[in-house]
């Protein structure tokens, strides 16, 4: 499981976009996987039963589990579980209504640092 970045002593702060996209994989949101799939409960990487995780978007990704074992180990707030009917890993996206270069979020990578509305 993924350490806890925030009890380091080098913490930088990032925005949800530099996170979600530093390992360049792709996303396609799919909001009706909980309908079809109840393995994605089983599989959570997070506590999802926890009311502050409420999950308001999923995305199927192209991330691999050591994709997504450094991205949590490396970025705090990126929830994860896996579809054990499509064979894929899923961002659980736990925030709404904010474009994710507004989303902050922190890192331990000094390179991953950025400003809040500035991806790039």
């Amino acid at each position: 499981m993924a350490k806890n970045i925030l009890s380091d002593e080098l913490v930088y702060s990032t925005n949800y976009d530099v996170a979600v996209h530093w390992l360049n994989n792709s996303f396609i949101m799919c909001n009706n996987l909980p309908e079809i799939d109840g393995s994605i409960y089983d599989n959570a990487r997070f506590d999802i039963c926890n009311p502050v995780n409420e999950v308001f978007q999923w995305f199927i990704t192209s991330c691999s589990e050591s994709d997504v074992e450094f991205l949590e180990e490396h970025f705090a707030g990126l929830c994860f579980t896996y579809s054990g009917l499509l064979n894929v890993w899923v961002l659980c996206v736990t925030h709404w209504g904010t474009s994710w270069d507004y989303v902050h979020c922190f890192t331990d990578l000094e390179c991953a640092e950025r400003e809040l509305g500035k991806s790039k």
